[in-house]
């Protein structure tokens, strides 16, 4: 039930970030469209998924490396009956690809989280000019 709570608090407190920055950049650039508040949205975006994966990329390879390798090693005790010597070998060569993988998924999971949230809410930003639909 803790592990649920944690998730909502950091999807809420993402939310509630992504909002507060992009009402700051609204409320000193009174002049600008939704559109440019979207575009900052997206760059916090990308910027912030490079961060967080990066810092999770540094954990898996050298923080928290023996953690990683006890619990996958854990797992692959438990299926080794299950599995046949081409198996094992494959699941070999792929732990060593793993870091890069997790880097890779949570920079594009985290981006595209970003973007549409940034898309949703820079809906709340009046357009420029208020007689052209579609902004």
């Amino acid at each position: 039930i803790l592990s649920y709570i944690v998730w909502a608090l950091k999807i809420f407190g993402c939310i509630f970030l992504m909002n507060f920055f992009m009402k700051k950049f609204f409320s000193e650039n009174r002049n600008i469209d939704r559109s440019v508040v979207f575009k900052m949205g997206m760059a916090a975006a990308i910027l912030s998924a490079l961060v967080y994966s990066s810092v999770y990329l540094l954990d898996m390879m050298y923080i928290s490396n023996e953690y990683y390798e006890a619990v996958i090693s854990q797992a692959i005790d438990q299926m080794r009956p299950f599995m046949d010597k081409n198996a094992s070998n494959n699941i070999n060569e792929m732990l060593s690809i793993l870091p890069k993988v997790t880097f890779i998924f949570n920079l594009g999971y985290c981006f595209i989280y970003g973007t549409v949230l940034s898309a949703i809410l820079s809906r709340k930003f009046p357009p420029k000019n208020y007689f052209v639909c579609g902004q």
